[in-house]
């Protein structure tokens, strides 16, 4: 049976500071880290991952950040294609966590499964695409005005035999990952008209009803923001840097580890444990 599920209908972004991997070493250790970000994003379908440069050493960090994401969501069979060979910063992809999304062909190919591809020609009357199926496949009885080379969209196995026959996913129908934006400042993340969800350990704890509040919030707005600090400082004192007061700017101060049993939370534990709460409300 085909790997498939929708993405959220309320649509779910985390905001994560570029310097979160600017204490590893060197570009290895990085790269494990905005592994380790990209996979639970693909876990919790996120919607969007926002980095935002919260110094200005840290601008290195989340471009190599958003490099390291837009790779592992794009589908491996269609890297070579994308990606020319030798690329620094990516340097050590091989070690990255597979994301397995529906629409990476994990499983398959199978008919009724969704999965990314890439226009490879665009005629009168068809797009071919290569979408991992061994050959490149046409896609007739569409529009083809709307396409062009090299763009991507999702495409839905029909029937395999006796010949591949391709459709066009409807909007909504899979989950196909998370967009990645890289923008300047803790500032600039605040005025998308999301809920503006904050994480700190000085924030209040979390509860059922707590949760449900925010979520019904949410699904009112159509979207929720879920912030996070650095490894050296919260989002209270990054807020603060940038001339604001984060209790005036956010919506919600939430505690997701009460009580920790450890001098400190790093992001990726604290992403973790967050959107483990949401997922559990979160439509």
């Amino acid at each position: 049976m085909a790997f498939t599920i929708k993405p959220r209908s309320t649509k779910l972004r985390i905001v994560l500071p570029a310097s979160y991997s600017s204490t590893e070493p060197n570009l290895l250790f990085k790269t494990i880290k905005w592994g380790l970000v990209g996979r639970t994003a693909g876990i919790f379908r996120v919607s969007e991952v926002v980095i935002y440069v919260d110094r200005d050493s840290a601008m290195h960090d989340g471009k190599l950040g958003k490099n390291i994401l837009e790779y592992m969501v794009l589908a491996p069979y269609l890297r070579k294609r994308v990606y020319p060979p030798n690329i620094p910063e990516l340097r050590y992809v091989g070690i990255l966590p597979p994301l397995q999304l529906p629409t990476h062909g994990a499983g398959g190919p199978q008919p009724g499964e969704c999965r990314e591809a890439l226009i490879v020609a665009v005629d009168s009357t068809s797009v071919t695409v290569e979408a991992g199926l061994g050959k490149l496949v046409k896609l007739s009885g569409i529009d083809v005005r709307q396409f062009k080379k090299n763009d991507r969209v999702i495409v839905c196995i029909k029937s395999l035999r006796p010949s591949i026959r391709l459709r066009l996913a409807r909007k909504g129908e899979i989950y196909s990952g998370f967009k990645v934006v890289l923008t300047k400042g803790f500032k600039t993340t605040l005025d998308d008209g999301s809920l503006l969800v904050a994480t700190s350990r000085l924030g209040e704890r979390v509860t059922p009803r707590l949760l449900e509040e925010i979520v019904n919030e949410a699904r009112h707005r159509g979207s929720v923001s879920v912030l996070f600090g650095a490894p050296d400082r919260g989002l209270y004192e990054i807020a603060s840097e940038e001339g604001l007061e984060l209790s005036d700017v956010v919506d919600y101060i939430i505690n997701t580890i009460p009580g920790q049993g450890t001098r400190t939370v790093r992001v990726e534990e604290a992403l973790l444990a967050t959107l483990s709460l949401i997922n559990m409300y979160l439509d």
